[in-house]
């Protein structure tokens, strides 16, 4: 099933991987998580880090890793509103569970909800009882533009523990500031979330910003599918030779029952850049090893 991509695919993680359930039980997925794992584990990948909009994910990947050998399922936690929003706390007994990835705000950001991004699937999914309003939204920086003690604090927690922060939907400036301050505690596993997407609207100029403060920069392939098309992935191979691809991470952000199983969807993303003329030695750096150093495994 993998033809040619085999040597891409084997020691990949996607470090971007929605797990079923994701929003609410009716919200459907290609697969169930021990069937996308036991697929990733049949497509030679090291692992995938599955993320929730709304919960953690440390319980359910505890017990998929006893379930699924010769492969790891890597837990998370995203600080939405749900799960405590920018609590210091959280972030703490997270990172002692294990998990592996802290996502700043995505539907519970003000730049998310002003954008109308990943908030409108949970209205969608909720109705009215879901009402989140623009004031409601979690902003990471004070008036004056400056990160606010609880951003500081939880960058300092994940330094401690060795996990990766992605920006999640925060806005471009917010996600500089964080960058700022990563760079002044040597924090070298902070990620630009997915910035070409809809519910962030990162400029290229804003991706540059962020490799120069020592970031590293997301791409995702769900945007290049059907029902997307936000952008073509010529569009990806232009921003990777521009900023490089030792700043750069590949991930799926599979989400929705009308794409691939996150695995294949990873391996249609890596032969559309093999088509389009990235090397494969590239490909390796930015699927492989430097997911494996953000990760700390």
């Amino acid at each position: 099933m993998i033809g040619s991509y085999e040597d891409l695919l084997s020691g990949a993680i996607d470090i971007h991987c929605h797990g079923c359930p994701e929003i609410a039980l009716d919200w459907r997925m290609p697969l169930e998580d021990i069937y996308t794992l036991q697929m990733a584990k049949e497509y030679g990948m090291k692992g995938l880090v599955i993320k929730s909009h709304m919960w953690p994910t440390v319980g359910r990947t505890h017990l998929l890793n006893k379930m699924v050998e010769g492969i790891e399922a890597f837990g998370s936690i995203t600080l939405n509103q749900c799960c405590g929003g920018m609590s210091p706390w959280v972030a703490e007994a997270a990172c002692r569970l294990g998990a592996k990835v802290i996502w700043m705000p995505t539907w519970g950001s003000h730049n998310d909800i002003k954008r109308e991004g990943a908030i409108n699937i949970l209205k969608r999914a909720y109705g009215d009882i879901f009402n989140v309003k623009l004031e409601d939204g979690i902003q990471l920086v004070d008036e004056n533009g400056s990160l606010k003690e609880n951003v500081k604090t939880i960058l300092d927690i994940a330094r401690s523990h060795d996990v990766m922060i992605s920006t999640g939907h925060l806005s471009p400036q917010e996600s500089l500031e964080i960058a700022k301050h990563a760079r002044d505690l040597n924090f070298k596993q902070l990620v630009m979330g997915h910035p070409n997407s809809f519910s962030v609207g990162a400029s290229s100029d804003h991706m540059k910003e962020m490799v120069r403060l020592g970031g590293m920069v997301e791409f995702c392939f769900i945007g290049a599918l059907p029902l997307r098309q936000r952008f073509h992935p010529k569009q990806i191979v232009e921003l990777i030779r521009e900023l490089g691809p030792e700043h750069c991470v590949l991930s799926t952000d599979a989400f929705y029952d009308w794409t691939p199983p996150a695995p294949e969807m990873l391996r249609m993303f890596l032969a559309a850049l093999v088509e389009l003329g990235i090397s494969r030695e590239d490909i390796k750096l930015m699927v492989q090893n430097n997911p494996a150093r953000l990760l700390n495994v």
